[in-house]
């Protein structure tokens, strides 16, 4: 059986810090000329692994605008695909309540007011992974795509009072001489934090997939390097012990927009 070495991280900045500790240690598979001669391909010019662990928690103001843009076609692709709300709302009633409304009484109507959520068979916390892991055809634009769903899906969620976790995740085959596969993962946003694109998109840049994730292989023990990359699923044993007791939904192979808008679709679809 093929085994799995995972790294599960709490934040953006752990995992930063323990693939730092692995580049000064020597186990690394690009060094800073490599960095600074892949600005292309990363999406992002790097000065070196040192500039790269300086720039991931600072504001990337070329990235913020491309996934706004991004987020507003997004928006208002959903129509009527809607879950129910679980935010608590006011209800009139004629005989019991939390308080009364005296001038509802004295014009004869239901004047007892209640607070109720509507019914919803979804766990009120959900877990969003989305994949960081990218065939290198793909530009660094292209990748944005799946993190901007993962975004939109948390907006819609919470406006709808669910709690969200939102994770990105990558999964490679065969990514160590001994042949065991590999599972990273970094949490970018706790279930009681607010939703800030400007500090997430750092996390969804294929620029961090392929500087921090990349380093982090090496973490464990060195990399082969592997070009097998794999797709994540909800029922994947990994994101399912990533997702605890939330209710855990997985964003793979998108690319585009027209992939974009039909996977948010889908999922507020599913939801309803």
């Amino acid at each position: 059986m093929t085994t799995i070495r995972k790294q599960v991280y709490e934040s953006m900045q752990e995992m930063v810090e323990e693939a730092d500790k692995a580049f000064r240690s020597g186990r690394y598979q690009r060094d800073d000329d490599a960095i600074r001669s892949d600005a292309a391909f990363l999406g992002r010019f790097f000065d070196g692994w040192g500039d790269v662990v300086a720039k991931v928690g600072d504001y990337w103001p070329e990235g913020l605008d491309l996934v706004q843009e991004m987020l507003f076609e997004l928006r208002n692709v959903t129509g009527q695909a809607r879950p129910r709300s679980r935010v608590r709302r006011g209800r009139w009633s004629a005989d019991d309540g939390d308080e009364i409304d005296v001038d509802r009484l004295r014009a004869g109507q239901d004047c007892w007011r209640q607070t109720v959520r509507e019914e919803c068979d979804a766990p009120q916390t959900m877990c969003l992974v989305f994949s960081l892991s990218t065939p290198a055809c793909y530009d660094s634009e292209e990748v944005l795509w799946r993190g901007a769903v993962a975004i939109v899906l948390a907006d819609l969620l919470e406006a709808c009072g669910y709690r969200i976790e939102l994770w990105a995740a990558s999964y490679t085959k065969r990514a160590y001489f001994d042949g065991s596969d590999a599972f990273i993962a970094a949490k970018l946003k706790g279930s009681a934090s607010p939703l800030d694109i400007a500090s997430l998109v750092n996390g969804i840049a294929g620029w961090f997939y392929r500087t921090v994730v990349f380093q982090s292989y090496h973490v464990p023990q060195r990399a082969r390097f592997a070009r097998n990359v794999g797709s994540i699923f909800d029922t994947m044993p990994a994101i399912v012990e990533l997702a605890g007791n939330a209710r855990v939904l997985t964003i793979d192979d998108v690319w585009d927009r027209s992939a974009a808008e039909a996977k948010v679709k889908e999922v507020m679809s599913r939801l309803r």
